[in-house]
């Protein structure tokens, strides 16, 4: 786990697809959702953000130095909406939808994960 996430919650997530994604951090307050994963060569497995609400989410990758795909998941743990999201761009990513959680999963030949739109997330463990 890369030292930039000391103090986060880790959870490791099945989908129902049969992928399990972890361990990622969470990130759940503001501080943490902004940073993200800016300014990381290794992102790991990902980042999870967590909110208490359902709203229109929108990411960005100012400073992400790699590629990645967020996935974005309802109240239930439908994946709705999975966009690609290119390294170092300004580009804006919004949510097709209301939104509790998104990951951001690092994308390309380094993703191993295996999740699409309408998975669902089943079982989380976090330490």
């Amino acid at each position: 786990m890369n030292a930039a996430f000391a103090g986060y919650l880790v959870c490791t997530l099945w989908f129902s697809s049969g992928a399990a994604i972890g361990p990622v951090p969470v990130a759940v307050t503001p501080a943490e959702q902004n940073l993200g994963l800016a300014g990381l060569d290794d992102v790991g497995a990902g980042l999870l953000f967590a909110w208490t609400d359902d709203q229109v989410r929108t990411f960005w990758m100012h400073g992400t130095r790699v590629p990645l795909r967020v996935l974005f998941l309802d109240a239930g743990g439908r994946i709705f909406d999975l966009q690609k999201m290119a390294a170092n761009s300004d580009a804006r990513h919004a949510s097709h939808g209301l939104a509790r959680e998104a990951l951001e999963l690092p994308d390309g030949p380094r993703s191993a994960s295996n999740v699409a739109v309408g998975d669902r997330l089943e079982r989380r463990r976090c330490q």
